[in-house]
């Protein structure tokens, strides 16, 4: 009835997201449907309406042929296998070899991508081939048996990578392949010996390893299914081990390098890593962004006067006790002697640079060749740029935002200020005499 009550509304021209009907359809599901409705509410990829309504019927038929089944407990301890009355279809699987390798219940529902915890399984068991990384054929082929005496070979082995939905990738190691088995086994003995930590409650299974979350599953059909996104497909003794992300620890180490997060893993601070799928960290290029530095300047000018470095600077914005506001700065490239003058505005620049000429010129009795600054504007009016053409003198001036380009006058000038910093700060003086101090 809902599903025509769909059409209905969508024929009416509304128009009904599928992902939301399949939301509310869920919800809708009776009390002995619960642990199906969990089971498809946990996945991690929405499943339309359409799609949600093609399982639903399967699942109905499922249980409709089940209810002339009956289950009959098996007191073996090798084996949990199940005795059907009426159908003698096979519900067990029992994979041997040497020993015996799995024994686990098979409901009809499953499908190949699931893979099941299965605690009374020796070893991993897979039955699709496109999930293995590494694969390779089996000379001798050990047999699985079923109920009816029916046999599936078993014809290769290889390692299997399982990325679950919460960003960690479980690898399993000679995993047999089974290409008949209707779903994937997983063995929980051998989860647990490689060191990770079972707990089955709530109709869950959470796994974890050293106190940390790796995964979950959760109970459907009476079976234990892992909360599996994908399969890493990529070209041992029998283990299973986490792969964390080199992405993941790159974060939570406070987006480190590289070669630091190796170190770290190299004294097994943290657990073993994946370096494969690294890739460059978008918020690292934008955080730690930083110019390229400029060259250092090692020529310096020969005569006293061929190059004036000047600046023009204030003390945090603080007036002096004299009514000064900034300070300029003028520096001789050859032996960096520099000269300090204080101002009340910059309008005063133009007056004592012609101040300054005119006094160095005459004591050493040489001319002023050419003069650096940056783009401020204290050297920009017409008038100083008339001047300078007249007394040949040549004014350089650096690119926009690039201080480096003059780092003589900007070195200086923080030379100044730690002083003023440094003077004020052990006398006890208000800032405002920083014109007394410099």
């Amino acid at each position: 009835m809902f599903e025509n009550l769909c059409i209905d509304v969508t024929n009416e021209g509304m128009k009904l997201d599928k992902i939301f009907l399949a939301k509310v359809l869920l919800e809708k599901f009776p009390p002995s449907w619960s642990e199906y409705r969990n089971h498809l509410k946990h996945k991690k990829r929405d499943m339309p309406f359409q799609e949600l309504i093609s399982h639903m019927r399967t699942e109905e038929a499922n249980r409709l042929k089940g209810k002339d089944k009956k289950i009959i407990p098996n007191s073996s301890t090798n084996a949990n296998l199940i005795e059907i009355a009426i159908q003698k279809t096979p519900q067990a699987y029992l994979v041997k070899s040497d020993d015996v390798i799995a024994d686990v219940v098979v409901e009809a529902n499953l499908i190949a991508n699931d893979w099941v915890l299965d605690t009374r399984a020796s070893r991993y068991l897979c039955a699709k081939i496109e999930m293995f990384q590494d694969f390779e054929e089996v000379v001798d082929e050990d047999t699985v048996y079923m109920r009816n005496s029916a046999t599936a070979g078993i014809t290769g082995k290889g390692k299997v990578s399982l990325k679950l939905t919460f960003g960690k990738t479980l690898a399993l190691s000679n995993v047999l392949y089974a290409p008949t088995l209707l779903c994937n086994l997983v063995s929980a003995t051998l989860l647990n010996k490689a060191g990770l930590k079972l707990i089955c409650e709530a109709d869950k299974v959470v796994l974890s390893c050293s106190g940390e979350f790796v995964g979950k599953g959760y109970l459907s059909g009476g079976l234990f299914l892992l909360n599996v996104d994908s399969f890493i497909k990529k070209n041992g003794s029998t283990s299973a081990f986490i792969i964390e992300s080199l992405d993941v620890w790159h974060g939570r180490l406070g987006h480190v390098n590289v070669a630091s997060i190796k170190r770290v893993r190299a004294l097994s601070i943290i657990p073993d890593l994946s370096t494969s799928e690294f890739s460059k960290c978008p918020i690292c290029l934008e955080a730690k962004f930083t110019k390229k530095p400029c060259n250092t300047v090692t020529i310096r000018q020969s005569n006293l006067l061929d190059l004036i470095h000047t600046d023009l600077a204030d003390f945090k914005n603080t007036r002096s006790k004299g009514g000064k506001n900034n300070y300029i700065t003028l520096t001789k490239d050859c032996s960096r002697y520099t000269r300090v003058y204080l101002l009340r505005s910059k309008n005063e620049a133009e007056e004592i640079f012609i101040k300054f000429k005119n006094e160095v010129e005459n004591q050493l009795d040489k001319k002023i060749k050419r003069t650096r600054s940056d783009r401020g504007g204290e050297y920009g009016s017409e008038s100083l740029i008339d001047f300078c053409e007249r007394n040949g003198i040549i004014h350089e001036t650096s690119a926009p935002y690039l201080p480096q380009q003059n780092g003589i006058f900007e070195r200086k000038n923080r030379s100044l200020k730690n002083m003023m910093n440094v003077m004020l700060l052990s006398s006890s003086l208000p800032d405002e005499m920083w014109g007394e101090t410099i």
